[in-house]
């Protein structure tokens, strides 16, 4: 290849890891705020904010609900991975709980941790346990979108998006370097 073509090459592929990386992140996003709007539960922030991607390095917490017979007492919190048919909803194939937080006096879920970080890549729904006795049945809840096998939530790869900029300028920057050294070899 020449080095021009080589360039254009290397320019073309920064320009495209620059640009797509966010673009990704914002689709990702914006398909879980729409999922998550209806259901009785949502993963948030620590501070109550819902979150629906998440990195490795994060926490996630649950919030909402409504528990109206579980009052003042626990209820039992599975993390499950996308996917599952309704006989594998059980804590064998749970990849995180169960988390035993209780319900407030008004029947509400407060903000609760679920898993800490270290997270493993994928994606996950949540199953409430409500009766706390670990099979799926009446009166338990799981996100609804489990039929239709859309994730509750998503635990990506920490970005890299403040290190591309500077990766794709330093290619550039080197391309440009090696061009100017090949004409200058080239002049007698």
């Amino acid at each position: 290849m020449k080095p021009r073509q080589i360039l254009t090459a290397v320019l073309i592929i920064s320009v495209m890891l620059t640009l797509t990386l966010p673009i990704l992140q914002a689709t990702a996003n914006a398909d879980s705020t729409q999922s998550a709007a209806l259901t009785l539960f949502t993963t948030c922030d620590e501070n109550g904010n819902p979150k629906f991607t998440f990195q490795l390095s994060d926490d996630v917490y649950v919030k909402g609900g409504w528990f109206p017979l579980r009052k003042n007492q626990q209820i039992s919190i599975y993390v499950m991975p996308n996917g599952l048919k309704i006989s594998e909803i059980d804590p064998a194939h749970a990849t995180v709980g169960p988390v035993s937080p209780t319900v407030n006096s008004l029947g509400t879920l407060p903000i609760t941790k679920i898993w800490s970080h270290d997270l493993k890549i994928g994606q996950y729904d949540i199953w409430i346990d409500v009766n706390k006795n670990g099979k799926f049945d009446l009166p338990d809840i799981i996100h609804f979108h489990y039929f239709t096998n859309l994730p509750l939530f998503h635990v990506v790869p920490e970005t890299l998006t403040g290190s591309i900029g500077a990766v794709a300028t330093m290619i550039c920057a080197f391309s440009v370097f090696q061009l100017h050294r090949a004409r200058k070899l080239r002049k007698p």
